[in-house]
């Protein structure tokens, strides 16, 4: 026995692989409406922006005040490029919460 995915339309429902180009680029066109007009979006976007930039500039600068007192060894295996994009995982949590935002206020309001 097989299950159907379906969408519910105001008339009958219609199994998922028949949804229409069109219909696609509506639904798109209104999660793209709604991401771009609620106000935590764009707030959620620049803190994670500040914070991302923000981390990477504080393990940076740890790294340069502690340098003079690393030995030969911990100079050499050091990856400044690693050091430099610490603060994608502080983003990658912002953007999380983003995410979660975004889904609960479609529940919120029904």
């Amino acid at each position: 026995m097989s299950v159907t995915t379906c969408i519910r339309t105001p008339g009958r429902p219609v199994p998922v692989t028949s949804i229409s180009r069109t219909l696609k680029a509506h639904i798109l066109k209104a999660e793209w409406t709604k991401l771009r007009t609620l106000p935590s979006t764009w707030r959620t976007a620049a803190l994670t922006l500040a914070m991302g930039i923000g981390f990477s500039v504080a393990v940076a600068f740890s790294e340069i005040s502690q340098w003079h007192t690393m030995t030969a060894q911990q100079r050499q295996v050091f990856d400044p490029t690693s050091a430099s994009l610490s603060g994608v995982m502080i983003a990658a949590v912002v953007l999380g919460t983003l995410a979660v935002r975004t889904v609960t206020a479609e529940y919120s309001t029904g």
